[in-house]
C-alpha cells in the first residue's frame, strides 16, 4: 500500500494534524503463511534443519536447543529497505521455555544443498513441521510502545485514535492467522517494545538514559514467528518471537548478535 492512501486512511480516522509524518513511518516486511507440512528445503518452522556441515548444532552452556525455522533468503521478495542477503539460508533456535538462551545461524549456501540433519540424542523439545510460503511484502506501522510513534507527540486522544486504526487495519489484512515476517514492526502482543528489550539487554541496562532514547530506533525486526496452533506450535500462550538485530550487525551480517523477546497472552 503506498504511503499516500495510508496517509488518507488516517487523514479519514480524525488524525489530519499527525497523518502525514505517521504514513512517513510504514516500513515494509515479508510475511509468510503456514501453507504445507513437508519437512523440504524450504523456509519452515519445525522439523530437521537442512543445515551445513560447517555449522554445528547449538549447543550453549552445554544445552542442546530446539530448532525453530529456516528461511530460504532466496525465494523471498528483494526488499533493499530490510536489507537480508539476497541469498543463502538463516536458522533459528531457541531453549523453548523463556528468553535465556538462544542461537541464529546463517549459511551462504542454498538450503538445498544439504539434507535434514538428524536430531542430537538429548534434544527434549521437537517442533512439528509447519512450511511457511506465499511471501508478500506488506507495509507495517509502528504500536503505540514504539519509540518512533512516542517521537510525533501525539496527544492520548490520537493514540486511542490510532490504536483503533491499527487494530482494524490489522484485521482487515491479515485475520486471526499467524503473523510470520521479517522486517518492519513486530505485530505486539504486549505493551512493550521489542526493540527497547533488545537494546536494555544488549546493553546491560536496567533502563534507557534520556540522551540515549533514539538508540532503539537502530534495533530492526529480523524474524517474526508467530504461534501456529493448529500444528500445536505455541510459544508460551498463544505467543511470538521475535528475533532482533542492531542495524549495524544486520549489515555487516553478524547473525549470530541477534537478541530474541518473547512476548505472549
Amino acid at each position: 500500500m503506498p504511503q499516500t492512501d495510508i496517509q488518507a486512511i488516517l487523514e479519514e480516522r480524525g488524525l489530519q494534524r499527525v497523518a502525514r509524518e505517521l504514513a512517513a513511518c510504514a516500513k515494509p516486511c515479508i510475511r509468510l503463511r503456514a501453507c504445507g507440512r513437508k519437512e523440504g528445503p524450504v523456509t519452515r518452522l519445525g522439523g530437521r534443519p537442512n543445515l551445513p556441515g560447517e555449522l554445528k548444532w547449538p549447543q550453549p552452556e552445554g544445552q542442546t536447543l530446539a530448532f525453530v525455522a529456516q528461511v530460504d533468503l532466496a525465494a523471498l521478495p528483494a526488499v533493499p529497505d530490510i536489507g537480508l542477503p539476497e541469498s543463502g539460508a538463516l536458522y533459528f533456535f531457541w531453549e523453548g521455555f523463556d528468553e535465556g538462551i538462544w542461537a541464529v545461524g546463517y549459511s551462504a549456501r542454498s538450503l538445498t544443498e544439504f539434507p535434514p540433519r538428524e536430531f542430537p540424542e538429548d534434544l527434549e523439545l521437537r517442533l512439528p513441521i509447519v512450511e511457511l510460503g506465499s511471501p508478500v511484502v506488506e507495509p507495517t506501522m509502528p504500536d503505540r510502545a514504539d519509540q518512533m510513534l512516542w517521537k510525533l507527540g501525539l496527544s492520548e486522544e490520537e493514540i486511542d485514535v490510532y490504536d483503533e486504526f491499527k487494530r482494524e487495519w490489522g484485521e482487515e489484512r491479515y485475520g486471526a492467522t499467524g503473523i510470520h515476517c521479517l522486517g518492519g514492526y513486530p505485530d505486539l502482543i504486549q505493551d512493550s517494545d521489542p526493540k527497547v528489550e533488545a537494546h536494555l539487554a544488549a546493553n546491560g541496562l536496567d533502563s534507557i538514559p534520556e540522551d540515549e532514547a533514539d538508540a532503539t530506533l537502530d534495533w530492526r525486526l529480523l524474524f517474526q514467528v508467530d504461534s501456529e496452533l493448529d500444528a500445536d506450535i505455541s510459544w508460551g500462550d498463544a505467543g511470538k518471537l521475535y528475533f532482533m538485530i542492531h542495524k549495524d550487525d544486520l549489515r555487516k551480517r553478524q547473525f549470530s548478535e541477534t537478541w530474541l523477546v518473547m512476548q505472549s497472552s
